[in-house]
C-alpha cells in the first residue's frame, strides 16, 4: 500500500502545483480551416486502415490466428506480436511520413511554432513526472473499485503484451518487441492521435480543450481490447496529458518523449516488482 498512497499524495501535489501555475490555460485555438480539419482526419483515417491491413495481410500469410495469440506459449506470442508490429508500422509508415509533412506545413503557415529540442526533451520529461503519479492514481483506485465490485483483485500486469514479456520462457524474444513498444507505439500513436485526431477536432471545434479530450477518448476506446476495463480510466488520464503538452508545446516531440518513458517505466517497473512464474507455468 505504500506505493499507491505514495503516488495519490504526489498526484494531489502535482494536480495542485498544475492548477496554481495556471498550466492548463492554453492559448486560443486557430481560426477554423477546412482543410486543417479534413486533411489531417483524412490521414488518420488512412493510417488505421493501412495499420489493420498489414496486420491481417501478414497474419494471413504466416498463419497467425489473430483471435488464439494470447493462448500460444509466451516465446511464439512474442514472435507473433512482433512480426504483426512490424507489419502494422510498415504499412503505415507512408501516412506517417505525410502527416510528419503536414505537420511541417502548418509550421511554415505559422499555425505552430518552432521548439528548441533541449526544450521539448525537458517539456515531454517534465510532463511525464506529472502525469505518472496521476495515471497510478487513476489506476490503483479503478482496481479498488473493480475489486469492490467484483470481489476479485485486478490483474498486477493489465496489459496483456506486458504480460507475455515477463514470462523467462520468451527469452531473447521479447527485446525486439521491447523496442517495438516502447518507441515504435509512442511515435506512430502520438502521430495518430496528437498530430492528426487531436489535430482535426481542435480546428473543427476550436477548443483545444475539447480536442485534448476528444482525442483521449478514442484513444482509450481503442486500446479496449488489450487491456481490462478497468485500466481504461487510467489510459484516458495519459492521453489527457499528452494532448496537454502537445497543445502547450506546440511541438510533437514533448508527447512522443512522455509515452516513450511511460511504456519504458511501465515494463521496468513490472520486470523490478513481478515475481516470473517458473519456466512451464502459465504459458497458453
Amino acid at each position: 500500500m505504500i506505493y499507491p498512497l505514495a503516488m495519490v499524495i504526489a498526484a494531489l501535489v502535482g494536480l495542485g502545483l498544475f492548477l496554481n501555475r495556471r498550466w492548463h490555460r492554453l492559448a486560443s485555438a486557430p481560426a477554423s480551416d477546412p482543410a486543417a480539419v479534413f486533411v489531417p482526419f483524412i490521414l488518420f483515417t488512412l493510417m488505421l486502415v493501412l495499420e489493420l491491413a498489414g496486420v491481417q495481410a501478414v497474419a494471413a500469410a504466416k498463419g497467425i490466428d489473430l483471435g488464439g495469440i494470447d493462448e500460444l506459449p509466451p516465446r511464439e506470442s512474442v514472435e507473433a506480436m512482433t512480426t504483426l508490429k512490424v507489419a502494422e508500422y510498415c504499412f503505415a509508415f507512408p501516412v506517417l511520413c505525410a502527416a510528419l509533412w503536414w505537420q511541417w506545413r502548418l509550421r511554415s503557415r505559422g499555425l505552430r511554432r518552432p521548439v528548441r529540442m533541449d526544450r521539448a526533451f525537458g517539456l515531454g520529461i517534465g510532463a511525464l513526472l506529472l502525469a505518472w503519479p496521476v495515471v497510478a492514481s487513476v489506476a490503483f483506485l479503478s482496481g479498488l473499485v473493480e475489486q469492490i465490485v467484483t470481489g476479485v483483485p485486478p490483474k498486477e500486469i493489465a496489459h496483456s503484451t506486458l504480460e507475455d514479456l515477463m514470462a523467462p520462457e520468451a527469452g531473447a524474444s521479447v527485446r525486439p518487441l521491447i523496442a517495438l513498444v516502447v518507441v515504435g507505439a509512442a511515435v506512430f500513436e502520438e502521430v495518430l492521435y496528437r498530430a492528426l485526431l487531436q489535430e482535426s477536432i481542435k480546428h473543427f471545434a476550436r477548443s483545444r480543450w475539447l480536442a485534448i479530450a476528444g482525442a483521449s477518448m478514442i484513444f482509450t476506446l481503442m486500446h479496449g481490447g488489450a487491456v481490462p476495463l478497468s485500466a481504461l480510466p487510467a489510459l484516458f488520464a495519459l492521453s489527457l496529458g499528452l494532448g496537454w503538452v502537445y497543445e502547450k508545446s506546440d511541438s510533437l516531440l514533448p508527447p512522443i518523449v512522455a509515452h516513450m518513458g511511460f511504456n519504458a517505466l511501465n515494463i521496468a517497473l513490472a520486470m523490478a516488482t513481478i515475481t516470473p512464474l517458473p519456466p512451464g507455468e502459465g504459458s497458453g
